[in-house]
């Protein structure tokens, strides 16, 4: 695939920039002359498992479900990583805010929150979790799909299951925390493995927004300040005075186990009961002003409702303590850990020189999900579905130079050499 990009910027990451990208040729002749969204981030000889590679490598192995975006291509030079996939439309952050509260309809809310429980029941079934859930990550389709939501950004995701013994992996404390401060699980926090239950955890945090409007946490700054907090709430306090299947969600998902399975179906069947005759395939209808609303802390006839002591307490676990380390940082964020190469620049891919950005994001060996560059290379012949294209020449920025006059040589793909394979 060739494309050209720079013209409209899409937004920013914590790993790299987004924009609108055109499609000059393509092994499918539809996609000739498309815009889709490119992903860039930087990249260095040292990462052996890059972030972008990893990402495609997700949403391969999840295609099949409509709140999956599809992914088109993938290419890496020697300064830059590059994914290709379906432009969207705006974000359920992005939404929220152009909503003035309370106008967000019951039934609407419902239909975001059965759209989220069913993508994120098939992440789960096909052995991943998502890591990172929160409104940011869920973005509204385009045209015909633009009343349903897709669920994004699959840098963080890991697999729950070890592909050898078809078992979840076993829960360790000193994981590390993975996701973003207000929507990551207690046990994230707590730096324990990641697992099914924590990406419902952070579900239910979006739906007590969706209920309020906000979150009693919203503008706490720290993991310390935010535990006593996370443990003080239940979904009683969190969603009182609205229907109690909230409540009651937000309490179920609270006490699931390490490796249990969450009640995807049973919850979905009682949320569509709340809004009687919801078909199980509605769309969210930016035009509905049925009643009721949520969107805002209800109003409550009992000033004496109960709500949590929101005080540093001593009852609750702590974060695990991290062990004094020899390890350079930023080292070890250039090398990637686990994931660097052992010799080096024998990939072929060069610093990113002059560069502004965060040095290449790698993906830890124990989070990819098999041989990630066989996966995305893989044919269409050889499985339904097949791999994706590569992007085989530099794309073609309409802003100016990437590379660096007199610092570097000019950018060339290295998609060949690219295989995780090497060592």
């Amino acid at each position: 695939m060739r494309i050209s990009y720079g013209k409209e910027h899409l937004g920013s990451g914590r790993h790299g920039q987004v924009y609108a990208a055109t499609s000059t040729m393509a092994a499918r002749s539809e996609d000739v002359g498309r815009v889709f969204a490119l992903k860039k981030t930087a990249v260095t000889n040292h990462v052996r498992h890059p972030m972008l590679l990893h990402e495609a490598c997700a949403l391969v192995l999840l295609r099949g479900h409509p709140s999956v975006p599809r992914v088109v291509a993938w290419g890496r030079s020697q300064y830059f990583e590059y994914l290709v996939m379906d432009r969207l439309g705006s974000t359920l952050d992005q939404t929220l805010k152009t909503i003035e509260p309370p106008r967000l309809t019951l039934r609407n809310a419902i239909v975001l929150i059965c759209q989220m429980l069913d993508v994120i029941e098939h992440v789960h079934e096909k052995g991943i979790v998502h890591c990172d859930i929160k409104p940011r990550n869920f973005v509204f389709g385009a045209k015909e799909h633009a009343g349903r939501l897709h669920l994004i950004d699959f840098g963080l995701s890991r697999p729950w299951i070890d592909p050898t013994t078809r078992k979840p992996f076993p829960e360790d404390a000193n994981f590390g925390f993975r996701g973003t401060l207000h929507y990551a699980s207690r046990h994230v926090h707590l730096n324990h493995t990641p697992s099914r239950r924590d990406d419902m955890e952070s579900l239910a945090y979006i739906v007590v927004k969706l209920l309020t409007g906000t979150l009693p946490w919203a503008n706490t700054k720290e993991t310390e300040d935010l535990l006593p907090i996370l443990f003080a709430y239940s979904g009683k306090t969190l969603c009182e005075g609205y229907d109690d299947v909230f409540a009651r969600f937000v309490d179920d998902v609270l006490s699931l186990q390490y490796d249990e399975t969450p009640k995807y179906q049973h919850w979905r069947q009682a949320f569509r009961a709340v809004v009687p005759g919801l078909p199980a395939d509605a769309a969210y209808d930016p035009e509905d002003d049925s009643e009721p609303h949520v969107g805002a802390p209800p109003t409550t006839s009992n000033p004496d409702v109960d709500r949590p002591i929101l005080r540093r307490c001593d009852d609750h676990p702590k974060p695990a303590e991290r062990e004094d380390s020899d390890s350079d940082p930023l080292l070890e964020r250039v090398l990637g850990g686990a994931s660097r190469s052992k010799h080096g620049g024998q990939h072929d891919f060069a610093p990113n020189w002059g560069s502004s950005w965060a040095c290449g994001s790698a993906i830890r060996a124990g989070d990819v999900f098999g041989d990630e560059f066989a996966i995305v290379n893989l044919k269409e012949e050889e499985e339904e579905g097949g791999g994706v294209e590569f992007i085989d020449v530099p794309p073609d920025y309409s802003r100016g130079s990437v590379v660096y006059p007199g610092l570097a040589p000019p950018e060339e793909m290295k998609n060949d050499q690219s295989s995780t394979r090497c060592i």
